[in-house]
């Protein structure tokens, strides 16, 4: 299966079912529309898309799109490895309930609202309880930093800033990952599951477009492609993990972060204990919604 070059920052399986969750039931016909639409807009970021002939610009879009058939053997992955649902043998797909309770989801939501620390309160016309969100983790960059340079805009501020954040977030994610995980009773599995919290839950593409947008840093000329990793090696029944600490030492160490960036270490966990599993609430919930919506239409 050739995979288009325009969505390699983003795996297919992945962005069906986030089509899914958004749009709800879907045939592979709808899927390959909404691709199509992603496409659309991957094309028109080439500058030289207006001067195409219509010829070329079908072209251009059917680099960065997937056939109906690319998807039907997606769909059919999702379906077996028992992520997705379809009514029917030729009826729509629909995500399966355990979705929004996976790991891997609560994860990726995670890593979606982590780098909000990044913005900058000046740049964030929000609510006044966001923008206070937001200047609560400044206060920590201005517990170090030093400015020597006397100026009014300073870079060396904004870099410092940058680094002591990045620096939190993966501390912050290096500690979940590896806290003490009693409900699993194998060392291989906890090994998968740290790591697969790290690899979700630090974004560095979102990461990369915050630092992107810092005013001193020109924008680069290529996407940041993602990473690699080996397999994690496998190990006997035992529930021994070297990726596991201590309840006491990850006490101490969540105890020692929470002295060193008191704001920063207070926001990173309203994210992962409160904001998230709302948020993962208001998901569902939206998501029977459509399901429901969709259920009235067939009856009538």
């Amino acid at each position: 299966m050739v995979k288009p070059r325009g969505v390699r920052e983003r795996n297919p399986k992945d962005l069906i079912k986030q089509f899914l969750r958004e749009l709800g039931p879907r045939t592979t016909t709808q899927l390959e529309e909404d691709f199509r639409k992603v496409a659309e807009k991957l094309a028109c970021k080439n500058p030289n898309y207006r001067a195409m002939s219509n010829g070329e610009k079908e072209h251009e879009k059917s680099i960065y799109s997937y056939s109906n058939r690319q998807i039907r053997d997606y769909c059919r992955e999702l379906q077996a490895d028992g992520e997705i649902v379809q009514q029917g043998l030729r009826g729509r797909y629909s995500l399966h309930d355990k979705y929004f309770d996976d790991p891997i989801f609560i994860a990726e939501r995670i890593g979606h609202r982590i780098p909000d620390i990044f913005r900058k309160k000046e740049n964030l016309v929000r609510k006044v309880g966001e923008r206070k969100y937001v200047y609560r983790t400044s206060l920590d960059t201005d517990r170090y930093y030093k400015d020597i340079s006397e100026k009014d805009v300073d870079e060396e501020r904004f870099l410092f800033d940058f680094i002591l954040k990045s620096g939190a977030v993966i501390t912050d994610a290096m500690l979940e990952a590896m806290a003490p995980k009693p409900d699993i009773r194998k060392g291989e599995d906890k090994i998968a599951r740290a790591r697969m919290y790290v690899q979700r839950a630090i974004n560095l593409e979102q990461m990369l477009l915050r630092f992107h947008q810092l005013r001193f840093v020109k924008e680069g000329e290529s996407p940041y492609l993602g990473l690699t990793d080996s397999e994690p090696p496998g190990l006997a029944e035992e529930a021994w993990s070297n990726y596991e600490l201590s309840q006491q030492t990850y006490k101490m160490l969540r105890k020692a972060f929470g002295s060193i960036l008191p704001n920063i270490s207070s926001i990173l966990t309203t994210i992962r204990t409160e904001k998230v599993p709302q948020e993962i609430v208001s998901i569902k919930k939206s998501h029977k919604d459509l399901l429901r919506r969709y259920k009235g239409k067939q009856i009538q």
